[in-house]
């Protein structure tokens, strides 16, 4: 037992409680692409496996693709639907082998419209947000940090490397 992690404290050798709920949520996400056509035992189904791969989402996201989401939006939303879409043509209750094939092509197609859609208007907006104005905090604000910098008093005033400017 000793040897043995909980499935959250994988990564972070305790329990975490933002990968908790991000698979909690990304559960929620992932049945409601079937909620009127898969039965209880495939709705719990599909919310039991994206309880597992959201959190595992996130931390691939984060530390492999070094894509930083702190709220594990991407991971929630996207991971989470895809295999709602995914799954819910799979365990659909009754239909004919060709239906579950035809709803599984349907919600393919609908999966790479709104990737494109999605990737295609976040280009759009990074580029006219680089054009327009400073994306980027400077690395003197990060160093001393953007609470301090954007709303003038240090988040952790005891711990901070420089004082509140408020104070000062």
């Amino acid at each position: 037992m000793n040897g043995q992690r909980h499935l959250l404290q994988f990564r972070y050798y305790k329990p975490d409680i933002h990968l908790t709920y991000a698979g909690i949520v990304g559960a929620m996400v992932a049945i409601s692409a079937g909620a009127d056509s898969v039965a209880g035992i495939g709705a719990v189904t599909i919310g039991a496996v994206a309880g597992v791969i959201v959190p595992f989402a996130i931390l691939l996201l984060d530390v492999k693709v070094r894509i930083d989401d702190p709220s594990g939006g991407i991971s929630i939303h996207g991971v989470g639907a895809i295999w709602g879409l995914l799954a819910t043509p799979i365990l659909a209750r009754g239909l004919s082998l060709g239906e579950h094939f035809k709803i599984l092509g349907k919600h393919l197609l609908g999966i790479v419209a709104i990737a494109a859609l999605t990737a295609a208007f976040s280009i759009a907006l990074w580029i006219l947000l680089k054009r327009t104005t400073k994306i980027r905090a400077s690395e003197a604000d990060e160093f001393d940090g953007l609470d301090l910098a954007e709303h003038d008093i240090g988040a952790y005033p005891i711990s901070s490397r420089t004082p509140s400017k408020a104070i000062t």
